[in-house]
């Protein structure tokens, strides 16, 4: 399955309420006053957020326990899309593989 982009507020609310507490900072970015400082990605039922409001943009990726293979995989897909540098706040796990995959470091990582 491929990465696509997602523009569709409703789909996203309903992909990340499903855990509203691993997902509260990609909810607050579908309010209308920071919806356009964002791209929204997604592969399935995973979802990443690239926040460009900021200098560096900002990287979101957040799975539960069991879906870091699929995210990575976004991840991994999206690589090539993002920009050269960028802040990252991922879920554990997820850094050394995206590493390892761009060939490249991210600028920081939480």
């Amino acid at each position: 399955m491929p990465v696509r982009a997602e523009h569709d507020r409703a789909v996203l609310a309903r992909l990340l309420g499903r855990d509203p507490a691993l997902h509260a900072y990609e909810l607050g970015d579908l309010d209308d006053f920071f919806w356009p400082y964002t791209s929204w990605f997604r592969r399935g039922d995973q979802v990443a957020l690239l926040y460009h409001g900021v200098t560096p943009p900002t990287l979101l990726a957040f799975a539960p326990c069991g879906g870091l293979a699929e995210l990575a995989a976004l991840l991994s897909d999206l690589a090539p899309m993002l920009p050269a540098r960028l802040y990252a706040h991922l879920s554990p796990g997820l850094e050394p593989r995206s590493r390892r995959r761009s060939g490249s470091r991210p600028a920081a990582r939480t």
